[in-house]
């Protein structure tokens, strides 16, 4: 229940919200966990379209492969292709390449970034991140 939001994600959720960006939570946390995990935050958490937890029932396995993402992408529509995966961990960043989805990565301050090397863009921070570079509105 004190987990804290990486610093940029609020205002990237309600400006993805505000301008109708369809978005999903891909976790590999049960509901269970995820629940605690946004208890803090279940006011913006509330904007997501959609959860998909590791229990979930459409899916079969959990990160590294992609089935988090596709039934994520499935349940709000959107194919892999125009989807966009933000990421901490290694392992989401090859469930996101197996799902075929571009990855921006934010990794721990303490992780090696050439663990990264194959997403999209690596950032310090969310609040480095420029949404026009992927077709979005921007800030």
């Amino acid at each position: 229940p004190d987990a804290k939001a990486l610093p940029g994600a609020e205002r990237l959720i309600r400006h993805l919200y505000k301008h109708n960006v369809p978005i999903a939570i891909a976790t590999s946390s049960s509901e269970s966990m995820f629940e605690l995990k946004r208890t803090k935050h279940a006011d913006w958490f509330d904007l997501f379209d959609t959860v998909v937890t590791s229990d979930h029932p459409l899916v079969e396995k959990g990160k590294p492969a992609p089935d988090l993402f596709n039934v994520a992408a499935s349940l709000i529509g959107a194919e892999a292709s125009s989807s966009l995966v933000f990421e901490d961990a290694p392992s989401g960043l090859a469930a996101g390449i197996a799902a075929n989805m571009p990855v921006v990565v934010v990794p721990d301050a303490n992780m090696d970034k050439a663990r990264y090397s194959e997403a999209t863009l690596i950032l310090d921070s969310l609040l480095d991140f420029k949404p026009e570079e992927f077709g979005l509105p921007s800030f």
